[in-house]
């Protein structure tokens, strides 16, 4: 593929995989393709680390049309509740990344459920920079700009997503 190519040629240091997983992880045999994929990437970069980063907080209707059918103004930072089916669905997907992260060292797995939202599942729903506000997500998963700024910021800031490279230790013995 395309991607592997680029990943081949460029030898990251990481590697960020981010999808609408319940699209995927639905699916009969969705596991074992993802851990197929990801061995292609080790097998092209086997020095470079693997970030999964879990899906966006998702809403039915959307999140904009939430918005106009609950007649709420836009205004941030605000919530919304997500389903609680939905949200178990969602952190189900989470778990099984985790999973998947967890049985090997260089793959790592990132919630942004866990970061954009609380236990009672109440989600960011709006963010802000200026004077311009924007709803999180525009619709099942795609992030706006701004609340794609807000997500990573906010990994960053709870240690999950690394933005320096491990550092070698070179401790003497």
């Amino acid at each position: 593929s395309i991607a592997l190519r680029e990943i081949q040629r460029s030898q990251p240091q990481v590697v960020v995989l981010m999808a609408n997983w319940s699209g995927y992880l639905d699916n009969r045999g969705a596991k074992d393709a993802l851990n197929e994929t990801l061995e292609k990437i080790a097998d092209v970069n086997p020095t470079g680390k693997i970030m999964l980063i879990g899906s966006a907080p998702q809403w039915h209707p959307s999140l904009p049309e939430l918005y106009v059918r609950r007649g709420r103004e836009l205004t941030a930072p605000s919530e919304f509740e997500l389903e609680g089916l939905l949200l178990r669905r969602l952190r189900n997907f989470d778990e099984i990344l985790n999973e998947i992260a967890m049985d090997n060292v260089a793959i790592s797995f990132s919630s942004l459920i866990d970061v954009l939202c609380d236990d009672e599942g109440k989600c960011l729903s709006a963010v802000a920079e200026g004077n311009r506000v924007e709803t999180l997500v525009w619709d099942y998963g795609h992030f706006t700009e701004l609340g794609s700024i807000e997500a990573v910021q906010r990994l960053i800031s709870n240690g999950q997503f690394a933005t320096e490279p491990d550092p070698i230790s070179t401790a003497d013995e």
